[in-house]
């Protein structure tokens, strides 16, 4: 990650991908409580998705972060 993206926190969390069972090989990504609540997000929420080096990085959509 570059040092010019803002850090939320250090912590790392552990999530779980569910699959979806419409036989589309789809899954869903789990995400913390403790997570959306430190961004700011909850149930309805858009969120941006940036893949950088294998990682995932979550931001609320729209927070120009």
């Amino acid at each position: 990650m570059s040092d010019s993206k803002p850090k939320i926190n250090e912590a790392r969390y552990t999530s779980q991908l569910v699959p979806v069972d419409d036989g589309s090989g789809d899954v869903w990504l789990t995400i913390p409580d403790e997570v959306l609540s430190e961004m700011g997000c909850g149930v309805g929420d858009a969120i941006e998705l940036e893949v950088e080096e294998g990682r995932l990085f979550i931001r609320k959509a729209g927070s120009g972060a």
